[in-house]
């Protein structure tokens, strides 16, 4: 059993990444070490629009809360590959130079080649120094939108000379729908390419967020034997955008039926749906569904059986220690937060290894010695 890849339960879904109809278990990782290797085409819905906090004036008539330009607007993005277009409005202050004519515009590059996709001009008209103005735009994303991002400039200069009087530019990607090495994720943080943007009264700032399993480690977090619980492992997250992902489980393989009463793939393997919750930036994980145990033999079921009673808890059956302990546990992700990565996290059961002890065997040692 040990060189066998396992086939997880509906194997073939349709992915929401660019018309991809992923074989999800051709990319599992192999008990004992590396993961298969996946290729995703991206693929998503429109685009998605929240807000970013807004505490900057949005009036004409307002001056500038700070002694100097700055740039506003609001959040936009994450944007999946066939995203519609979208207005992005912009509030500006500009007073670094005179009260002059402007003309407003903004210019799509191609990020590959530094080329000018599209742009897009205001009529000519006077602004007074240190004043807020207001100015939005038809970005055609879809016209343009394409794996290797955008370039998005908006700028305003002379409105009879043409010269430069202030520029703000910012990149951004469609999500990448990676496959991402497990092994790699619990070495460091995995950080995004820029997802969209917003202004935060300075300059376009990139919408970035990081995840992070290094804290995982390569054991399981338990407490004592008896009990599988996951809550104690955490991954943590940030950035300004929303936590989302598509499914988890938690997949081991059960070759001498240990646990007869939980449905079992051709591989022998159990795949457990869990629900990962976002608090506080970090991500917790737990078990999707309710099992039902029996309190005598702690043997677990994931339908109902007489004499056994409901719980939230996954239970090892008593006696099972020497058939279960120094198990391999993968945690399989999909589409994980707006960049929609995907990958495997391994960890290997084990409640003998101690927190002390020679350096052989423990988490950490203590090494003596005589001066």
């Amino acid at each position: 059993m040990k060189n066998k890849i396992p086939l997880l339960i509906g194997a073939l879904l349709l992915s929401s990444c660019q018309n991809s109809l992923i074989d999800y278990s051709k990319r599992m990782a192999k008990p004992g070490g590396g993961a298969g290797s996946l290729s995703l085409i991206n693929y998503g819905s429109s685009s998605q629009l929240s807000s970013f906090p807004n505490s900057y004036p949005q009036s004409s008539s307002s001056n500038p809360p700070f002694n100097e330009d700055y740039l506003y607007c609001p959040q936009y993005g994450p944007f999946q590959i066939d995203s519609n277009d979208f207005d992005a409005t912009f509030f500006y202050a500009i007073i670094s130079a005179p009260s002059q004519n402007i003309i407003e515009r903004i210019r799509l590059i191609y990020p590959p080649t530094n080329s000018v996709l599209y742009m897009s001009s205001k009529g000519k008209k006077y602004y007074t120094n240190g004043t807020t103005n207001t100015v939005s735009f038809t970005i055609p994303l879809h016209s343009y939108w394409s794996n290797s991002g955008l370039t998005l400039k908006f700028e305003i200069v002379n409105g009879d000379t043409y010269q430069f009087i202030k520029e703000y530019g910012v990149t951004f990607y469609p999500p990448s729908c990676d496959y991402v090495s497990g092994q790699g994720l619990k070495k460091e943080k995995y950080i995004s390419r820029s997802l969209g943007f917003y202004g935060n009264g300075l300059s376009l700032q990139e919408l970035i967020e990081t995840i992070d399993f290094t804290n995982l480690g390569d054991y399981l977090d338990v407490d004592y034997y008896y009990l599988l619980d996951l809550r104690r492992n955490k991954i943590k997250y940030s950035g300004y955008l929303s936590f989302s992902y598509r499914e988890a489980y938690l997949r081991f393989e059960d070759a001498s039926y240990l646990f007869p009463y939980c449905s079992h793939d051709a591989e022998d393997y159990i795949n457990l749906p869990l629900t990962l919750n976002y608090a506080n930036g970090e991500i917790s994980i737990a078990f999707k569904n309710n099992f039902y145990i029996n309190k005598r033999t702690l043997q677990i079921s994931e339908q109902y059986r007489q004499g056994f009673v409901l719980t939230d808890r996954f239970y090892l059956p008593i006696n099972g220690k020497e058939i279960f302990n120094d198990s391999v546990l993968y945690i399989d992700f999909y589409e994980l937060g707006q960049d929609k990565i995907t990958g495997t996290i391994t960890l290997k059961y084990d409640v003998d290894r101690n927190l002390i002890g020679l350096c052989t065997d423990g988490d950490y040692c203590v090494i003596g010695g005589r001066r």
